[in-house]
């Protein structure tokens, strides 16, 4: 007969803990909504995409559309654009590019691999690196010269398009067909040495979706070299220098 008043105390406990939880998820809720309108007051034009905590305490963290980052304390009203530092026992660390790498993880592990263009060793893969790409870029065009070198050095090369003059541009164009294309790789080949088919722009191109990966990843220009771990090159590098990054032997 104990066991109804137990089982009712039981229900009603669990009640009230789904209850606080909603109200919790409510305030945080209203309170990230809140953040973005003021932050919005101080510029418009800023696309933010994501709002968290920061270490700093009062502070929260929003990144901005293109690699901007703001802290704001959302009860002083004090804010800041940059990178957070802390000092630890090894030294200097930089906060705010330990939270990019890790977003730019997150990310890449989302990446269905059959939506890029792969250039694969003949033998061992030792490593793997993702490349943001613009086939009128001219480092991305003598990067690309270096991709048999790095698929010797065993560095598996997977393109993601990343058009610089937008969605809306030739070059997004002539992307889209490669990606289009039941060759892809020879169509990026020939691209990159300005070899251009008829524009065939079918409705399944992954094109647009590899553009908006690289806006949230912060990306500031092409080439754009992302490792696994999350760790952004940024420009042209030479097969036996990326190997070296790589610490490949």
């Amino acid at each position: 007969m104990q066991k109804a008043p137990l089982l009712i105390f039981s229900l009603l406990l669990l009640f009230v803990v789904i209850i606080f939880q909603d109200q919790s998820n409510s305030s945080t809720d209203n309170l990230l909504t809140l953040i973005k309108s003021k932050l919005k007051k101080i510029n418009r034009n800023w696309d933010i995409v994501l709002i968290k905590k920061s270490p700093l305490e009062g502070f929260y963290r929003a990144n901005i559309r293109g690699g901007k980052v703001i802290y704001y304390s959302d009860t002083t009203g004090y804010f800041f654009e940059g990178d957070l530092f802390s000092i630890s026992p090894n030294g200097i660390v930089n906060i705010t590019d330990i939270n990019a790498k890790k977003r730019r993880k997150d990310l890449l592990s989302k990446v269905d691999i059959e939506s890029t263009i792969v250039y694969k060793p003949k033998g061992e893969v030792k490593a793997v690196i993702y490349v943001f790409m613009d086939v009128d870029c001219g480092a991305c065009r003598d990067l690309h010269k270096q991709t048999t070198s790095m698929n010797k050095l065993g560095i598996e090369v997977r393109y993601l398009a990343y058009p610089r003059a937008g969605i809306d541009s030739e070059t997004y164009q002539k992307m889209t067909t490669a990606w289009c294309s039941n060759k892809r790789k020879e169509s990026i080949d020939e691209l990159m040495i300005n070899k251009y088919s008829p524009f065939n722009l079918c409705k399944n191109s992954p094109v647009s979706r590899h553009y908006e990966l690289g806006e949230l990843m912060g990306l500031k220009g092409t080439p754009g070299i992302i490792l696994r771990d999350g760790t952004l090159l940024h420009g042209y590098r030479t097969a036996e220098k990326l190997a070296q990054e790589l610490l490949i032997n």
